[in-house]
């Protein structure tokens, strides 16, 4: 959905700032250098150092339009990611990125999560209740240590 999105952005800009020409231009910049970095970033093998230097380029370049166009408030934590210089230590450090991805870490998240709504139930006898599964592990862990 999300590269669908991506393939399609250049419409969706200029249907969401139809007036607008500078902030428009800006914007397809923008994506465009993200389209090329994330090409990049997605190749099954590992990149060379040129291949690094330019997609660290193109993420600045992406980063400074962002921010010019949509200040501060509009970085978000993979923004950043991409600004920082972040993903090019990662680079640097393993050469290729499509080997690793944030599935894994988005799935554990989602394990933690329901296990907090299935676990944290309101009710019972006060601080000690048994039925809230977290404070009574978490105590329990407390008292043996």
């Amino acid at each position: 959905m999300i590269r669908h999105m991506v393939a399609q952005s250049d419409a969706i800009i200029n249907a969401c700032f139809p007036t607008n020409q500078e902030i428009s231009g800006k914007l397809q910049h923008a994506v465009t250098c993200y389209r090329t970095s994330m090409k990049l970033l997605n190749k099954h093998c590992t990149l060379t150092e040129e291949e690094m230097e330019h997609y660290q380029d193109l993420a600045d370049e992406f980063f400074e339009t962002w921010v010019e166009v949509f200040g501060v408030e509009g970085v978000t934590n993979y923004i950043h990611l991409i600004g920082s210089g972040h993903i090019l230590y990662f680079l640097q450090q393993f050469g290729c990125l499509y080997l690793y991805s944030r599935q894994g870490w988005e799935a554990l998240m989602g394990k933690v999560q329901a296990f907090l709504h299935l676990n944290m139930q309101r009710g019972g006898k006060g601080f000690w209740c048994r039925k809230n599964k977290i404070v009574y592990l978490s105590c329990y862990a407390v008292c043996v240590a």
